[in-house]
């Protein structure tokens, strides 16, 4: 016999999961002749990984801007759903080739958007 079901007071009950915040961003990644900007990340999370930058929000003009796509990404803590946008223009990152990329520290999430792209260039 269980004797849980005669004295449940002295058993610890079930705890109950947190549910994971969702972050929605936008992964924006500017690109100028075949070459496409990446900075190091600085935040505690991902310290040292380059990084595509991401955007809480963000307003697309669609004649400079293509929307790649999105996709989920988990995280401990939290999950991330973000929506790749691939913009014509020049800022001050670094910027490397594909083949370059492939060999750098990314994320995860990083490397899902970095699908997305090549996968809009086949």
């Amino acid at each position: 016999l269980c004797q849980g079901k005669q004295e449940p007071l002295l058993y610890p009950e079930k705890k109950l999961k947190k549910k994971k915040p969702i972050r929605k961003n936008f992964m924006i990644i500017y690109h100028q002749n075949s070459r496409y900007a990446l900075s190091k990340n600085s935040t505690r999370l991902l310290s040292g990984l380059w990084a595509f930058p991401q955007y809480e929000a963000f307003e697309i003009d669609k004649k400079i801007a293509t929307n790649l796509g999105g996709f989920t990404h988990h995280y401990t803590h939290f999950t991330l759903e973000a929506t790749v946008i691939l913009l014509k223009e020049e800022n001050e990152m670094s910027y490397f080739s594909l083949e370059e990329i492939d060999n750098l520290a990314m994320s995860g999430a990083d490397r899902k958007a970095l699908g997305l792209l090549e996968a809009s260039l086949k």
